[in-house]
């Protein structure tokens, strides 16, 4: 049987030709072929877009080499005098179409231009033909003129047999093949990438859990798919609905196919994660993506261009230090783009939330081509934790992510009552266990916290490298200073090592997440931004969530949970 990609057929797929065709594909090949359908991508030159490339199907054997395949579905009229295409469908009712051969050649040549420019498959050379398949029809020997060959068309007399029919568009095999393994897979790479996620439990329930909220992750990348031809789009998604594992990948793929990226973010850590993810990743070109948070980025670019900057940033009031990041830092930027000429073809930003209004016009700058340059804005506007007005440059209607495959069920209705605005996201991961909540009594938060340690690592034996403590404060304002002792471990703000479990301010933890999360000094949260900072809190626990003392009511106004909707918490 043929290796498909995709291995199912999308329910969105509009043209029944196609449809019929991809099973019948499906079900007749043999061993040694693989079938792309619905192949999309870009091209590295945006001024050279208009090669950008939309195949319906592509056949690969390594004895014959690839088949770029056209399909038109419905009864076909060539118009002689005009030489307009038209399908007429089960209604009767014609439709103008483009000149199949037309599209089928232009799009051989896009995707050997493609294949030219990525990485991967320029070591490689790639034999090619095109065709046109009309599978509604008979064709049989009619003369369809200068249009096309006769050969290279299958017709409905094809389709019981259309491996025969691939040989004789193919042509008699070379002796050797013309394929190897390897452009094989550098082909099927390039353009149709896939992701493995890999997650690390923490018991039998979570070990489920992880697996299942995988699957569902994996499955949010069928919106890149979708988007393959859009070299601008904004990317709404509530927590946990995938942004950042799609921003990564919306970048690998960029890299993997030749184009040089910057993916950019506004928190320093998730910085820190995603370049470790690349770096570390075999599948990743990753010395063609450039990592950095904005006011890295900023006091880089500084740096090479010899721009002095404001030394203790800290030490600044929160007026002052507001000013200077929304004002005088894309000053210096601009400044530092002006000197560097360093430009990108492709930025991929998430966390689009918290950037001010004039980041936005030193990252365009970044652009090799400022207008058609590809730009992809990950964002969610229920994490302005910074206070900021949303801003965004541009202003073309959001690509919506609604269901969080992050967080259990018991996890995501905690996360739903200080979400604001509709529709509600909704929950697409597996139930869960209930979250726990541990009173303070008189003996403190840090003996609550010992509670919590004690249940977690000697009862349930969940290594501490999956814990994680979340706190409003930040490590000069926190009860809990750096090596602060709980029961037999310590807590460490930096990286953790043996006997060490990492705390960690909720505003420096957004964007990443953990298999659990235990919260801590919630009183001491500030009230202003009290909503979003929980909505933050919240969702980055996947499997559970531990709170010591209790959660605040919500200011704006409650969500309505039906009944049943909502778990109870279970004490500890």
């Amino acid at each position: 049987m043929a290796r498909m990609y995709p291995q199912n057929l999308p329910g969105s797929v509009e043209s029944k030709a196609e449809e019929i065709l991809y099973q019948e594909l499906q079900a007749q090949l043999p061993d040694g072929y693989t079938v792309l359908y619905s192949v999309k991508w870009l091209m590295r030159d945006r001024k050279r877009h208009d090669n950008d490339g939309e195949i319906d199907f592509l056949i690969i054997h390594p004895d014959l080499g690839v088949l770029v395949l056209e399909v038109k579905g419905g009864r076909i009229r060539v118009e002689g005098p005009s030489g307009h295409w038209y399908t007429i469908d089960k209604h009767d009712q014609e439709h103008l179409i483009k000149n199949p051969f037309d599209q089928a050649t232009k799009n051989l040549h896009a995707l050997r231009d493609k294949l030219d420019e990525a990485p991967a498959t320029q070591p490689y050379s790639y034999r090619m033909q095109h065709a046109v398949a009309f599978p509604n029809v008979i064709l049989g020997q009619t003369n369809i003129g200068l249009y096309g060959d006769r050969e290279l068309i299958i017709d409905s007399t094809d389709m019981p047999r259309l491996e025969m029919a691939i040989r004789r568009i193919m042509g008699t095999p070379n002796k050797q093949p013309v394929l190897s393994s390897l452009a094989l897979r550098a082909f099927v790479n390039t353009l149709q990438p896939t992701m493995e996620i890999s997650r690390i439990g923490i018991g039998t329930h979570v070990l489920e859990s992880e697996r299942q909220i995988a699957i569902l992750t994996e499955n949010q990348f069928r919106i890149l798919d979708y988007l393959a031809l859009h070299p601008q789009a904004l990317i709404s998604g509530c927590a946990g609905s995938g942004k950042t594992m799609l921003a990564m990948e919306k970048a690998r793929r960029l890299a993997n196919e030749g184009f040089t990226v910057l993916f950019t973010c506004f928190n320093r850590n998730l910085a820190q994660w995603v370049r470790s993810r690349f770096q570390s990743d075999p599948n990743t070109i990753s010395e063609r993506i450039y990592v950095n948070h904005y006011h890295g980025l900023v006091i880089e670019f500084c740096k090479k261009s010899g721009i002095a900057l404001q030394q203790e940033i800290e030490a600044l009031d929160p007026q002052a230090l507001s000013e200077y990041l929304n004002d005088t830092l894309p000053e210096k930027m601009h400044e530092a783009n002006t000197k560097l000429r360093l430009r990108f073809d492709a930025i991929v930003a998430d966390e689009g939330q918290d950037f001010a209004e004039m980041w936005w016009v030193t990252l365009l700058d970044l652009l090799k081509d400022r207008e058609q340059g590809v730009f992809y804005i990950f964002y969610d506007p229920n994490q302005r934790i910074y206070g900021r007005d949303l801003s965004l440059p541009f202003t073309d209607a959001p690509f919506t992510l609604n269901t969080n495959c992050r967080n259990t069920a018991t996890i995501h209705n905690e996360v739903q009552r200080f979400y604001q605005g509709t529709p509600q996201p909704l929950s697409g991961g597996p139930a869960g266990i209930k979250p726990a909540i541990i009173p303070i009594l008189q003996t403190g938060e840090r003996e609550a916290l010992r509670k919590a340690f004690t249940h977690l690592f000697t009862e349930e034996k969940v290594p501490p490298r999956n814990v994680v403590v979340l706190t409003p404060r930040g490590l000069r304002t926190s009860e809990f200073k750096e090596g602060t002792t709980v029961g037999t471990y310590t807590l460490t703000w930096g990286e953790a090592g043996p006997g060490q479990v990492p705390i960690r301010s909720i505003y420096s933890y957004k964007g990443l997440e953990s298999p659990v999360v235990i919260l801590a000094e919630l009183d001491k949260i500030e009230s202003q931004q009290q909503d979003y900072l929980m909505y933050v809190a919240l969702s980055r626990p996947r499997n559970h969530l531990i709170v010591l003392g209790r959660l605040p009511q919500p200011l704006a106004e409650p969500v309505t949970i039906r009944p049943g909707d909502r778990y109870a918490y279970g004490e500890l």
